[in-house]
């Protein structure tokens, strides 16, 4: 009985990893245009509906390394992306490289961050309600505390700013905002 149990936990898992690096090809086929063909090298999976590897759209050029993260393609991700994402212990990455970890009462500066970071998704999703888009990095998150004067319709915005201030790091420093736009997704 425990042999039967292990085979179906394994093929679940294996379904799922399939699952997985299907989207991920998708999610490089629309980045790269719907008609191009391109080959998947190096392709593993990791916890948290992770794909790494590498695409690659002409045999005579060198393989591009993405990281897909469920519904979000990273093209050319940077060394901390990779070793994080691409990874079987994360937070050992994330705390070897930035002192920070793991998530329990003794750590307020990851406490601090979570909530900053639910406040700034809340003030960013209703930018994007009024706007029909998030800010652009060279409005950063400021605009988010003095936001532009055209809403895509008048009477979604009020005159009052999303944030009264934009939050500082635990260490004192302005979050770094980045905004991305993929096709027919959000930015």
């Amino acid at each position: 009985m425990l042999h039967a149990l292990t085979i179906v936990v394994i093929a679940l898992t294996l379904i799922a990893c399939s699952d997985g690096i299907k989207e991920a090809k998708q999610m490089i086929k629309e980045s790269i245009g719907p008609n191009s063909e391109f080959e998947l090298r190096n392709v593993r999976t990791f916890p948290g509906e992770v794909v790494c590897g590498e695409y690659l759209i002409d045999k005579r050029a060198s393989a591009h390394p993405f990281i897909a993260v469920r519904d979000t393609l990273y093209k050319n991700p940077g060394k901390l992306y990779s070793e994080f994402f691409c990874s079987e212990a994360p937070a050992n990455v994330l705390q070897e490289s930035t002192g920070i970890g793991p998530y329990n009462a003794d750590n307020s500066k990851l406490g601090q961050i979570t909530n900053d970071f639910s406040t700034l998704v809340i003030a960013l999703e209703s930018y994007y309600h009024d706007y029909a888009s998030y800010p652009t990095i060279e409005q950063g998150l400021q605009a988010l505390a003095s936001p532009p004067d055209n809403p895509r319709s008048p009477t979604t915005h009020s005159a009052e700013s999303y944030l009264k201030a934009i939050p500082l790091d635990p260490w004192d420093r302005p979050y770094l905002y980045q905004e991305n736009q993929w096709g027919r997704k959000q930015g």
